[in-house]
């Protein structure tokens, strides 16, 4: 598991999330085909599965440090510049058949309805002056299923607070907080 994606985890568990990570759905897709129509099931990934009582989460995590960030021509829509490379990081928002596909196998394989099912989109890094742009895409677009986003802005407090619970967990994030609050580096 990817680093950003072992945070979101541990971000999910704290509001009461069971979480796994890189769950394949089968997904059938029309293939390209000229010479007649051909469904082709391939399998596609999401990085995290948090499942509750009440909730079923579907989770893109995209960290993106060290670039210029998650920007608008990242998604279908209000890309000013669309890029097929750039599109595919995010075929769960991008692509319908592909999302709708997944959607009904996380519902036919965990016994959710389609109104327990949100999309979430957890990104370390925003492109500079994109990240309302993104946001309100994302929150005001009809993909067939309520859509959160969550930067490392709503995120560092509720895992601070994780950090400073007295259980302990063997988990790299924890330890890290723990480990920068006992050194006064974190307060």
């Amino acid at each position: 598991m990817e680093a950003f994606e072992q945070i979101s985890k541990l971000f999910l568990e704290g509001k009461g999330f069971a979480v796994s990570e890189n769950i394949k759905f089968p997904v059938k897709v029309l293939t390209k085909k000229l010479s007649r129509p051909e469904r082709q099931t391939n399998g596609y990934e999401i990085d995290l599965v948090a499942a509750r009582r009440d909730q079923l989460l579907l989770c893109s995590v995209k960290s993106f440090f060290g670039s210029e960030g998650v920007g608008a021509n990242w998604f279908r829509g209000i890309a000013k510049m669309p890029q097929a490379t750039l599109l595919s990081r995010c075929k769960l928002f991008n692509d319908e058949q592909v999302r709708v596909g997944i959607v009904n196998a996380a519902m036919e394989r965990y016994g959710y309805v389609k109104e327990d099912i949100r999309l979430v989109l957890f990104v370390g890094k925003f492109k500079r002056r994109e990240e309302a742009a993104v946001r309100n895409h994302l929150l005001t677009y009809d993909f067939g299923a309520k859509v959160d986003v969550y930067s490392v802005d709503d995120m560092v407090d509720p895992l601070v607070a994780e950090g400073r619970r007295g259980m302990y967990r063997n988990n790299p994030v924890i330890m890290t907080l723990r480990m920068l609050t006992q050194t006064g580096h974190l307060k």
